[in-house]
């Protein structure tokens, strides 16, 4: 441990700053993702929305709760339709973009996913590639740059008290 009372409280300091940087990111890409369905409605196929709605009653049935399963559904509704649509509207930006996921890139956050687990880029990577969760790391990659596109282009407009 040999860490001094001050070298504590940088660390605490940036960690505090890191985290309020995360949060203000976060809030910035989930207003940008809202802006961007509400701009694009895309109309969302009611075979995939039954799907995405039959898999969250599912997921509830498996937790043995009581529920209500027209109110879950009723519930999740809007979130699966916003969440097929900015799929949609992701997908298209990097077509259109030309934005792409490199293997750099999933190389680089498996190296970072090996280091906050405390193990090695190869265990991560099997782990990865025998839980079947590669694919999910792309898209996440994907999503993630296309927010930064989008970032890039927005205009922020403070909103007045």
């Amino acid at each position: 441990m040999g860490e001094t009372v001050l070298e504590l409280k940088l660390k605490i300091r940036e960690d505090i700053k890191n985290h309020k940087e995360e949060e203000t990111k976060k809030y910035k890409n989930s207003s940008l993702i809202s802006q961007m369905v509400k701009i694009n409605k895309i109309p969302v196929p009611q075979a995939i929305l039954d799907d995405y709605l039959n898999k969250i009653v599912e997921d509830y049935k498996k937790q043995e709760k009581e529920f209500n399963e027209e109110e879950i559904r009723n519930q999740y509704r809007a979130v699966g339709e916003s969440t097929f649509q900015w799929n949609m509207i992701y997908h298209h930006l990097a077509n259109e973009e030309k934005i792409e996921v490199l293997p750099s890139d999933t190389e680089n956050l498996i190296m970072k996913l090996a280091e906050n687990y405390k193990m090695t880029p190869e265990q991560a990577k099997d782990a990865l590639q025998k839980s079947g969760k590669i694919s999910d790391i792309r898209e996440s990659i994907l999503e993630e740059k296309i927010l930064d596109f989008l970032s890039s282009k927005a205009k922020v407009i403070e909103k007045k008290k």
